[in-house]
């Protein structure tokens, strides 16, 4: 098919020059796999990025490459294939662009190229269709002319759009573009270029509602892809009020799903702050780490609780046997005592009011649950009784002290193994790895305020 290279060969004969003055520069292919714009012609390109499959997911391509630095960017018969909504894509591909940029895309006619059949019969991952204006029908179909607007929101002002049907046969039920030779298209051209440097945040939706916890880790996703998009971010509605990032409820908007349920379960062996990054393929930013704000009168809530130097003693409850734990309560409470800390033994409080708690406490010590995950996003050094969880797949290095005991029925981590208790020798209703002795506590702590 290699349309890209027929696509070249046309332009060089009908406008070189013109064409000449678009492909030149540092530029981007999106997706061309074995056949770049510059297979078939020596364009003036000093350098072309070429973004396929091995390099990432090109529906989060803005993550890849710096905004406004390329000369151009060209896409032959990719926006079909995107699972975000191609017209999002393009705003994000305009951000890439210098003023004085070229955006150069082509994507199949739906009359032409899938002769009005959906799905389509010759690309089964064709997810959009395109046609003429007026004629678009089915979540699917889009009007191409349609793209104008977003083009023009990006700060991008149209040359040419094309419905390219030299060489097709009406009647003909075939794969037209197939046959190199004949040079047939059957696609859609789109030119514009950029003459207004404009920032957008596209809209992107976010859905993590497995787990408290889960859903702090997964702020650090949140927090960074909030620099460039309006995040709308879905969780249990208890568990919601804990999450007052810089993400906006985007109305009138066309977002990409992204679920990150259950994907830790698929992927046990990736930490869970890493989960939305891994499952885009976004390059893992330093700065990237759970988040979560206070408000302002909050924070004033939070100097005064700090004169109290309390230590938050998470006992709350927990469904999860895989995650409870034992140990001397009262004598850990003894000892913080001792160390002139006040001691705040948690069962139950409301989502704000156990954030500003935290925030305030000198240490928080507990399992593997909520109140350390929220430690962790808030700075505040935390004890976690891990049992047999692998301590580097639920938090980042920092401020905290896992302890952790080996699993009696496995030589590694049986945490996401799914254990039952017919497997495990649970004691009371606690597993062997659960049970904490308190003189490994009191170590912890005094380490970590420096006793």
């Amino acid at each position: 098919m290699k349309e890209a290279s027929k696509a070249a060969l046309r332009r060089f004969k009908e406008d070189s020059v013109f064409w000449s003055n678009v492909f030149k520069g540092v530029g981007l292919d999106i997706g061309p796999g074995d056949d770049p714009c510059d297979a078939s012609v020596n364009w003036p390109i000093t350098l072309l990025e070429k973004f396929d499959q091995d390099r990432g997911d090109a529906n989060f391509i803005r993550w890849h490459f710096d905004d406004e630095s390329l000369d151009f960017i060209h896409s032959s018969h990719s926006l079909e294939h995107m699972s975000r909504h191609p017209w999002n894509c393009l705003i994000d591909w305009c951000s890439l662009l210098k003023v004085g940029g070229h955006l150069v895309f082509t994507v199949p006619d739906f009359e032409m190229y899938e002769h009005s059949h959906w799905p389509s019969r010759y690309n089964y991952d064709h997810k959009w269709a395109f046609t003429i204006k007026g004629k678009g029908n089915g979540s699917y179909m889009l009007a191409t002319e349609d793209a104008l607007a977003y083009l023009e929101k990006s700060g991008m002002e149209l040359i040419s759009i094309k419905r390219l049907t030299d060489g097709w046969i009406p009647n003909s039920q075939a794969d037209q573009t197939f046959d190199f030779d004949k040079r047939v298209e059957c696609a859609w051209e789109v030119v514009a270029v950029k003459k207004t440097s404009v920032f957008i945040k596209s809209p992107l939706h976010i859905n993590r509602g497995f787990a408290l916890g889960d859903t702090i880790a997964a702020t650090a996703f949140l927090n960074h892809l909030s620099k460039k998009h309006d995040i709308i971010f879905s969780t249990y509605s208890g568990i919601v009020s804990f999450h007052n990032g810089p993400y906006k409820t985007v109305s009138d908007s066309i977002p990409i799903d992204v679920n990150l349920d259950n994907y830790d379960m698929e992927n046990p062996q990736i930490p869970l702050w890493e989960l939305g990054f891994h499952k885009t393929k976004i390059p893992i930013p330093i700065d990237a780490k759970p988040m979560i704000f206070l408000t302002d009168e909050e924070k004033a809530k939070v100097e005064i609780l700090k004169e109290k130097r309390q230590i938050i003693i998470d006992t709350s409850d927990i469904w999860l046997k895989a995650r409870k734990v034992s140990f001397d309560l009262p004598g850990l409470i003894e000892e913080c005592i001792k160390m002139n800390f006040v001691p705040i033994v948690l069962t139950h409080m409301e989502p704000r009011d156990l954030l500003v708690h935290i925030a305030a406490s000198v240490v928080v010590i507990g399992r593997d649950s909520a109140p350390t995950q929220l430690a962790q996003a808030l700075g505040v050094p935390f004890i976690a009784m891990m049992s047999s969880v692998n301590p580097e797949k639920r938090y980042l290095p920092s401020l905290g002290i896992t302890l952790v005991n080996e699993c009696p029925i496995n030589d590694k981590f049986c945490y996401h193994k799914r254990w039952s208790i017919t497997d495990c020798p649970i004691e009371g209703d606690i597993a062997p790895c659960g049970i904490y002795k308190l003189e490994d506590i009191i170590n912890a702590l005094k380490t970590i305020t420096n006793q």
